[in-house]
């Protein structure tokens, strides 16, 4: 699938109407789609807008965060001439109310005007026409280069790693790593605290560092069963086309900086690896997150020949125990505290079991390993906490 949207409208000529006929039903799937760019609690009005285009492929709705930006592609040709930017408080909550088969659009030089064209003749709302010339500019065509794949492989590297991403303090950590080496695709996401690498088969070369904020917005479209999806570079920035009825577009600038040099990293040098079914261990974990301490989210384990053992302990709440059986483990016991909430969310990405690599060292990181997919790998490095 290639990215074929184009920016260039024509200048309408004086016979031209500002108007447009759509199905109410792929326009309230568009605005479902797009509403997750709009960023509610900003006061600058384009944050808070729908901008709605004809294009030569269909009728484009948009969003963006003045980073990044969403456009959903309706299959439907229309009268529209010009670009229309629409403020999205009430136009949204209105357009999901609405009922019939078609809406009419039509606009003057300052109101838009959207009209049931079904049996629900009566419904009629005039918004503010805000000045499309405000919106920012975003290459949205597909030149550059990138790969493809389904849109399920895709889900699942991003579901596996996404929950590693760090916060806006060290911008280059608030995003995944997609680096290829020709032969291995790894995505990689770190918060200084924990990381999370997955690994299937790709025969490209490529290095891109893609923004949490475009991948929040691409998550939700990608649907299991679907046809590709295709991530692109492009000039200052990323491009996700999306392949569906109503093919959807996500646009994001480059963040600033290095991502920190993963490889280094990775632990390779174990005592023992122990295996443990990942849901029991998550079972346990939960209850013991339940009643530990609210801050650290501490969790004491403890790695036998036959099992795995956690305490978690809460000054006022109380403490609890729990035991797992585990096959693998070392001869001596193995002590190390987790944060149960960094670990529970990993646990929560695997099915069957999960492969516990234990350093020869205390202090060092502990990696969990996972194979979801055929040819596929997930590691999980977890940094060791101080317990008493």
């Amino acid at each position: 699938m290639e990215a074929v949207l184009e920016n260039d409208v024509k200048s309408p000529s004086a016979k031209d109407a500002i108007k447009a006929e759509v199905s109410l039903s792929n326009l309230q799937k568009a605005l479902r789609i797009i509403e997750r760019g709009i960023v509610r609690a900003s006061t600058i009005p384009i944050l808070q807008s729908v901008r709605i285009e004809q294009l030569a492929e269909g009728l484009a709705i948009q969003s963006t965060d003045l980073d990044s930006s969403i456009k959903a592609l309706i299959p439907e040709i229309t009268k529209l001439s010009v670009p229309l930017l629409i403020p999205s408080d009430r136009f949204l909550p209105w357009a999901k109310l609405l009922e019939g088969e078609q809406v009419k659009i039509t606009a003057s030089s300052a109101r838009v005007t959207l009209q049931s064209a079904g049996h629900l003749k009566g419904a009629k709302a005039l918004f503010p026409r805000l000045d499309v010339k405000n919106f920012p500019a975003f290459q949205f065509t597909g030149d550059g280069e990138g790969f493809e794949m389904q849109q399920d492989d895709l889900l699942r590297i991003l579901k596996h790693t996404i929950i590693a991403i760090g916060d806006e303090v060290q911008y280059t950590l608030n995003g995944i790593l997609l680096e290829a080496d020709g032969s291995t695709l790894y995505a990689v996401a770190t918060d200084g605290h924990r990381m999370a690498i997955y690994s299937r088969p790709m025969p490209k070369a490529f290095r891109y560092l893609i923004p949490e904020r475009m991948l929040k917005l691409l998550l939700p479209v990608i649907v299991e069963g679907r046809e590709s999806v295709r991530i692109q570079e492009q000039q200052g920035g990323f491009l996700a086309s999306v392949a569906a009825d109503i093919p959807v577009f996500v646009s994001c600038r480059k963040p600033n900086g290095t991502f920190p040099n993963w490889r280094a990293a990775m632990p390779n040098d174990f005592q023992a690896t122990v295996a443990v079914d990942s849901q029991a261990l998550l079972g346990s974990l939960g209850r013991c997150i339940l009643i530990g301490d609210k801050k650290s989210h501490a969790v004491k384990m403890e790695f036998t020949s036959n099992g795995v053992n956690l305490w978690a302990v809460d000054a006022l709440a109380g403490e609890a125990e729990e035991s797992v059986d585990a096959t693998g483990g070392p001869n001596e016991p193995y002590r190390l505290g987790v944060n149960g909430t960094y670990l529970a969310q990993a646990l929560k990405q695997i099915t069957g079991d999960v492969l516990v690599k234990l350093p020869k060292e205390y202090g060092q990181s502990v990696l969990f390993y996972s194979q979801p997919a055929e040819g596929e790998a997930f590691n999980y490095i977890v940094m060791p906490l101080r317990i008493s």
